[in-house]
């Protein structure tokens, strides 16, 4: 799968030939990303990376999960995409992941609009979700940059490592998206 952002950067399939750049991504940038993303933990070796994409491809056949890499040329930058879809009620929950070195470019704004598109006309999702914990500064400005409606509060809705957070519930309906375009 493939969607271009602009004339540098594109989304596209994690492929197997791309776990040492994804592991990189994720080495440069583990203590600036795993704040929020414990699941990182997993991934300890190029290895961990290569079984990740394999697990991603898999999940992509089933249409129940897709999760794409934001490329900067060549280079994988981040993560982004649908880590469930719920195909009976067409709503995706979207979460990301950006490389320290690539914030406060406007790249993950950029790439999550096109991806917001293809969900909606492609997908034909009626509803996104994002769940992004209460003390996530960063994540909440992107989902209000993007138009995002906060919704509410999920009371310590997840473990990060050594405490549980809230997360705040944002959405975007294809209604919504129609009128910010």
């Amino acid at each position: 799968m493939f969607l271009a952002v602009d004339e540098t950067v594109s989304l596209r399939s994690l492929a197997p030939h791309d776990a040492d750049n994804f592991y990189l991504l994720i080495e440069q940038s583990r203590d600036y990303i795993q704040e929020w993303l414990p699941w990182l933990q997993q991934i300890q070796s190029p290895n961990d990376s290569l079984h990740f994409i394999l697990n991603e491809q898999d999940e992509l056949k089933k249409k129940e999960r897709i999760i794409l890499g934001i490329f900067i040329q060549e280079t994988c930058s981040g993560l982004l995409g649908f880590h469930q879809i719920d195909q009976v009620n067409k709503i995706g929950y979207l979460g990301y992941l950006m490389g320290e070195a690539y914030t406060g470019r406007g790249i993950v704004t950029a790439a999550l609009r096109t991806l917001i598109k293809y969900a909606f006309e492609d997908l034909s999702l009626n509803r996104i979700d994002m769940r992004i914990a209460s003390e996530n500064n960063a994540s909440i400005k992107v989902a209000k940059r993007l138009h995002f409606k906060k919704e509410g509060r999920l009371r310590q809705a997840e473990w990060l490592r050594t405490h549980y957070v809230d997360h705040l519930v944002f959405s975007m309906l294809k209604s919504d998206w129609k009128i910010e375009r």
